[in-house]
């Protein structure tokens, strides 16, 4: 069974991955803010699908990361990593990328929104 402490460091994890997707999203297009996005229940079932799904790459991540030798490895996994993470996010449906990334800005200072995400991810963690 999945704990609430590893529910909630998915989420967290997630955020943290969320910035590296949003800095991608900003150098393919210097200058551009992340859009509005309307808040429904499907985005927010479909951010928690991606998040949960960008936990389990991260957690993959950490453990190649930890037998990399070189810094030329590491580089490479890393671009790897964020192919694999974008490719996620767009293969959840129902999200994009600069709305997963504006959702994650969002929830840090809408505690209304963060606690519906955490939930969501929470629904899907536990094993039904």
């Amino acid at each position: 069974m999945i704990k609430r402490s590893q529910v909630v460091r998915a989420a967290l994890v997630a955020g943290c991955i969320s910035f590296g997707l949003a800095a991608h999203a900003q150098e393919t297009a210097p200058g551009a803010a992340l859009p509005e996005v309307e808040v429904t229940e499907e985005k927010i079932d479909s951010f928690a699908e991606a998040t949960l799904a960008l936990s389990e790459i991260n957690r993959a991540y950490e453990e190649q990361a930890a037998q990399v030798g070189s810094e030329e490895e590491r580089e490479q996994l890393m671009v790897a990593v964020n192919v694999a993470m974008m490719e996620a996010v767009d293969g959840v449906g129902g999200i994009t990328i600069d709305e997963y990334n504006a959702l994650a800005v969002a929830a840090q200072s809408d505690t209304e929104l963060n606690g519906a995400i955490i939930e969501a991810i929470q629904e899907r963690a536990t094993p039904q």
